[in-house]
């Protein structure tokens, strides 16, 4: 089973999101800080938390190490304490490759799943079943009607759901899930919603600040913020892409490859050119030399994606 990365500042959030972390698989426990400074004592307090679980100090910005290390060890999910600071939370659901579990208190008792019917749902749903298979939990597919964008009267939340009950009939064999609909702000509708106990799984469609405005992207950082249970992201990059591509520098340091922080960080060390782009974790190892330095290409995932450990 691939292992889940979990965030650890040894504050009490962060404690409560390993033990929700260790429920689920195998960890690997990372503590980052900004400067070298006071490493050896951090190192000796994560030894101490982690009971022999795999873990490690790292140095530099958080969102950047936690996708470093997650791709690095083709894992299957990243989970931190909640709240957690709006940077890294944009950060994360922009470019991390796999979902992200945002943890507050102890395990949940119910899966709620934000549908907009949008390809960011499509994403979600089944990171939700498994979820709430793999827990024994109910699921609830809720759609919000959102009046102040659009979508008026009785027809609009009947076809709702009856889209919501389609949804559930095509991957529902135990009558395990629900369906609801509620009315107004997407984010608002659904902390209200949801309570201490209920995770939320939802997807985003937001790459940039600009898209998050225009497409609404900002719904899953708002639940992270206000939500008062546990939330699960599924970002833009965890969805399917060619087995290859190439990319530049300007598209690395703009967040657009899903494996960017790896990719400057090996190049940092010699290991791999600028234009080639190390994806998902899809690490194929070494096929020759560019230019006096040894190549890396992503090796092939067009198939079929594991069960993500965090959503199983």
């Amino acid at each position: 089973m691939r292992k889940l990365v979990v965030a650890i500042d040894f504050s009490p959030a962060s404690i409560a999101a390993l033990a929700q972390a260790r429920a689920l698989g195998p960890v690997e426990l990372v503590h980052v800080r900004r400067t070298a400074v006071g490493s050896k004592s951090a190192w000796a307090r994560l030894e101490e938390i982690a009971a022999g679980d795999a873990h490690q100090v790292r140095t530099g910005r958080l969102a950047d190490e936690l996708l470093v290390v997650a791709t690095m060890t083709g894992a299957a999910g990243i989970v931190l304490g909640a709240p957690a600071a709006a940077r890294t939370v944009r950060q994360l659901v922009r470019r991390s490759p796999v979902p992200v579990l945002f943890a507050r208190g102890d395990k949940p008792s119910r899966v709620v799943v934000a549908v907009d019917f949008s390809g960011p749902t499509r994403a979600a749903i089944p990171t939700a079943f498994e979820a709430a298979e793999s827990r024994g939990l109910p699921l609830e597919l809720l759609h919000v009607v959102d009046v102040a964008h659009g979508e008026h009267g009785g027809s609009a939340a009947a076809e709702s759901v009856r889209s919501l009950a389609k949804l559930a009939l095509e991957r529902d064999d135990i009558g395990r899930a629900s369906v609801s609909l509620r009315e107004g702000d997407a984010a608002a509708a659904l902390i209200a919603a949801t309570g201490p106990q209920d995770l939320i799984v939802c997807g985003s469609n937001a790459r940039t600040r600009f898209e998050e405005a225009l497409l609404g992207g900002g719904v899953a950082r708002r639940l992270v913020a206000g939500a008062r249970g546990s939330v699960l992201v599924v970002g833009p990059s965890c969805e399917a892409r060619p087995a290859e591509r190439t990319t530049t520098l300007r598209e690395i340091r703009a967040g657009a490859c899903a494996g960017d922080a790896l990719l400057v960080e090996c190049a940092r060390k010699g290991l791999i050119p600028l234009s080639e782009c190390m994806r998902c974790g899809a690490f194929a190892g070494l096929i020759g030399e560019a230019q006096g330095r040894r190549v890396v290409r992503c090796r092939e995932v067009s198939a079929p994606r594991e069960a993500s450990a965090i959503g199983s």
